[in-house]
């Protein structure tokens, strides 16, 4: 099977993971086009060809912009940020926003990184604005019922 007939079957390139022998070779025939390029061996022409069929040169900035659209469909769905132990679809999301999360506290991610897991914030915090003043009323309400502020931990519905 040709690439290009791998990526129009699949609607993805084959990845290491791959079990056919064939899909191992196109395997290691990617990473070596990455390697090439890298170090400056690859034609332009051969460049453009793979750029045409969308080939992916960097696999790990195209694993973490795939993993943080994820990320924005979770929060979107739900209104809040996965707990760690959560997945979503095929994905530990949870896992992947706490590293992301401890990376950005502790000044690895580069700014334009931190830009996009700070635009989620906007996603996090419209959802909670919109829910506020109902959440605000039921409060309200649960105090003039209970004559006090604190809700037990053990109480899950109101």
């Amino acid at each position: 099977m040709t690439k290009i007939a791998f990526y129009a079957e699949h609607d993805r390139f084959p990845s290491a993971d791959d079990i056919e022998k064939k899909t191992k070779t196109l395997y290691s025939w990617m990473v070596s086009q990455r390697v090439l390029r890298k170090n400056n061996k690859l034609s332009e022409e051969r460049i453009n060809k793979l750029d045409k069929i969308n080939f992916i040169w960097n696999t790990d900035e195209y694993a973490w912009n795939k993993k943080f659209e994820i990320l924005r469909d979770f929060i979107k769905e739900t209104g809040r940020v996965p707990k760690t132990n959560e997945r979503y679809g095929n994905c530990h999301i949870g896992q992947w926003y706490n590293k992301q999360r401890i990376n950005m506290n502790n000044g690895v991610l580069c700014k334009e990184i931190q830009e996009k897991l700070k635009s989620l914030e906007l996603i996090y915090t419209s959802y909670y604005d919109e829910k506020w003043p109902g959440k605000f009323e039921l409060l309200k309400k649960f105090i003039k019922e209970k004559n006090v502020c604190r809700i037990p931990t053990i109480c899950t519905a109101m």
